[in-house]
């Protein structure tokens, strides 16, 4: 039966859906570790051999913990790391990442190393990403210029995806194994099924397939409404095959292919508190992605571990108005290479030394929905190349320093009219880790501090525009309009300097045996400048018929610049009967320019867990508290952050070897809230505030069953 399954999967593998062990040490550009933490589950687990390193700041979020949490969103996955709040639109429609108040195409997100740069075209809905948490074998998040040497949109950081391969499932007494997860949600009637398979064909190949197919219809939100007119629901299909094929014991191979489609209704558009928009828009988003990687790492030579990476992400995205056979098509296709080498030393005089060096490349051909003079869509390129160097030193037991610096060159041109722009940037950064203590209970208090500087390259949106030439005018719900948009080919880079400094305290043993502590406070002073902003630009006129209408221009330059600073604060504690984990962000985020408060800056935002172990782990129960801040984002009252809490129950039990059933209810006290802004809109029509608010659902049960086949 078990062969059958595998069979079956690999028949789907050959066939993708047309609906659209190596670990994280031989993947990650982070520097050399020096006390890693990893959360898995509920505890804190130590990993030898991994890049993620505690002077950075790194968090990564196992398979078992997000499966815990029965994550049918990114921010069900991500809902206790520290630095990064992420907000929805349409329930799962998609996610909008947010790291210590910078978003968009100022964080950088990558599945199996591919940069996913569909946010490069600019279009509604730019901020947001995609993700199946179900198939992440581990999240890692990289916050602020930590993740520099990943290079453009490191301004607010990194998030790593690593997608599942067949040594997660497989165990060495195994060669053939297969887990079913079956699932239903009460609000939004919520469905869940997921088959993944592995097998081991030889002592040097293995395999894996995972098919998912996640349904939720529109869901009601505490006031019992169906939120948004019903457009809160989707329709999504994933597919992950994955190969492993070790040549010798030196190198390996590993060939994966990743692809996605979703179906969902996207509500009417509206901007800054007006409806500019009332009508539906029926999306199809088609994603799929293949990835290379090869590996060699020979045993006797301490100066080579070689990394060499090619992955490619196809990404469209069709929309079609209610009543309409007009179809718009977003689309991105982004080829990636990175080689990357690390050398591990070990000196006569005790010093540890690991030198990490490489190259990567990434270029984007994007398609628009804009037309140009001729009619046709708006095409454009864009390349980044950058090459970095890191070098991580164990001066003493208790000291450890990294430097590292990375150069990049990038370069966009607008196929339509021809034009071009091209620019650089250099960045670096200096960490150092004290330990004041070796020895006793305060042998795990380390003092750590970080200076460095990240940068966001210009979009191609702001560089060129939407791609209409000279003035244009159209009849929209606001009425006849003209507009120009003047391109802007010498924007320079958001640039940002960061300092951070703080503590971490780990110990284990603290109050019984097998217990773990750890604790983290940190401040961060973030400078970020050459702001990217839309300026007005004095009217023109254009002459229509007899009639003469005032012209809008505007263009895009660096002229802001904002300042976020404030503190972040975790707990976590763990032994074989509790476990309780605490983590909270208070930040303050203004335009300096302006003195007005930055719109992605929640100041308070704190998340709590407690729960406890029974029958020796096998089941546990428990309960969750998220909580944040109201704040002011402008003058407009129509467009603020309102505050709320909210609190989920949790309970899960192991039934034998095979079976587990986990239960969640999600706002438990059915409050409505939302994530996003609060969206009053006035209807230019009649004068009517409506209430666009993407809010989030009411009471939510989730029931998931996994059996192991």
């Amino acid at each position: 039966m078990k062969k059958l399954i595998f069979l079956v999967a690999i028949s789907m593998a050959g066939f993708p859906p047309a609906l659209g062990d190596e670990t994280d040490d031989e993947l990650e550009k982070v520097d050399s570790p020096v006390e890693e933490i990893t959360v898995t589950a509920d505890r804190i687990q130590e990993v030898e051999e991994n890049r993620l390193s505690d002077i950075e700041g790194a968090q990564s979020i196992l398979s078992d913990y997000i499966r815990a949490q029965q994550a049918t969103t990114f921010a069900d996955a991500l809902r206790k790391t520290t630095s990064v709040q992420v907000d929805e639109d349409g329930g799962n429609q998609g996610s909008v990442v947010i790291i210590r108040g910078l978003t968009g195409d100022q964080v950088s997100y990558r599945v199996d190393g591919a940069p996913q740069n569909f946010n490069q075209v600019r279009h509604g809905g730019a901020n947001t990403v995609w993700a199946e948490p179900e198939m992440f074998k581990s999240i890692t998040v990289i916050p602020g210029v930590a993740s520099n040497v990943y290079g453009n949109g490191s301004l607010g950081g990194v998030i790593r995806v690593e997608t599942k391969d067949a040594d997660d499932l497989l165990s060495r007494e195994k060669d053939l194994a297969s887990n079913l997860r079956l699932g239903i949600e009460s609000n939004g009637n919520g469905r869940l099924s997921s088959i993944e398979s592995a097998y081991r064909m030889s002592d040097s190949l293995a395999g894996l397939v995972h098919l998912l197919r996640r349904v939720n219809q529109s869901y009601e939100d505490g006031s019992g409404r169906e939120t948004l007119g019903g457009a809160t629901g989707s329709e999504d299909v994933n597919f992950l095959g994955k190969l492993n094929l070790a040549i010798n014991e030196s190198s390996a191979v590993e060939f994966s292919y990743r692809s996605m489609q979703k179906e969902y209704v996207a509500r009417g558009t509206q901007s800054r508190g007006t409806v500019v928009s009332s009508t539906d828009q029926f999306t199809e988003l088609a994603e799929t992605s293949p990835t290379l990687q090869y590996s060699f790492n020979p045993d006797n030579n301490a100066w080579i571990d070689l990394q060499i990476r090619f992955s490619t992400i196809s990404v469209e995205r069709d929309r079609r108005p209610d009543g309409s056979d007009v179809v718009s098509n977003w689309g991105s296709e982004t080829s990636y290479f990175e080689i990357e080498n690390i050398s591990s030393l070990e000196h006569d005089n005790g010093v540890d030394q690991t030198i990490r060096g490489g190259f990567d490349r990434t270029s984007d051909d994007l398609t628009t929905a804009y037309l140009d003079a001729d009619g046709k869509s708006v095409k454009r390129d864009r390349e980044i190349w950058g090459l970095y160097l890191s070098d991580t030193i164990n001066l003493t037991d208790r000291l450890t320093a990294i430097a590292s610096v990375r150069f990049d060159d990038y370069s966009a041109a607008d196929i339509s009219s021809g034009a071009e722009s091209s620019n650089d940037a250099t960045t670096g950064k200096v960490q150092l880790l004290y330990k004041p203590v070796l020895d006793g209970s305060l042998r795990g208090l380390s003092l750590y501090t970080l200076y460095g500087t990240g940068f966001r390259a210009p979009s191609v949106h702001e560089t060129f525009g939407r791609g209409e030439t000279g003035v244009f005018c159209s009849q929209g719900r606001r009425g006849f309009s003209c507009n120009e948009r003047i391109p802007n080919a010498d924007l320079e880079a958001e640039t940002t300097k960061s300092l951070e400094i703080g503590f971490r305290y780990r110990l284990d043993n603290v109050w019984s045996d097998g217990d773990q502590l750890f604790v983290q406070t940190g401040y961060i002073d973030n400078d970020v400048t050459d702001f990217i902003d839309s300026m007005s630009l004095p009217r023109g006129q254009q002459t229509i018929g007899n009639r003469t209408y005032p012209v809008n221009r505007t263009t895009f330059i660096n002229v802001n610049e904002a300042k976020i600073d404030g503190f972040e604060y975790s707990l976590n504690y763990s032994s074989n009967t509790w476990f309780a984990a605490v983590t909270s962000q208070s930040l303050d985020g203004k335009n300096v320019e302006t003195g007005l408060n930055l719109k992605d800056v929640s100041p308070r935002s704190t998340n709590v867990s407690l729960g406890r172990y029974f029958q020796d782990g096998g089941a546990r129960v428990g309960i969750d508290m998220t909580s944040r801040g109201s704040r002011t984002v402008d003058e407009s009252s129509l467009f603020n952050r309102l505050s709320y809490t909210v609190y989920d129950v949790f309970g899960s039990m192991r039934f034998g070897e095979r079976y587990q059933l986990q239960a969640r209810v999600e706002n438990l006290l059915d409050e409505l809230y939302t994530k996003r802004y609060q969206s009053l809109s006035i209807d230019p029509d009649s004068g009517e505030m409506l209430d666009l608010t993407y809010y989030q659902p009411g009471r939510n049960i989730k029931l998931t069953l996994n059996i192991a086949l």
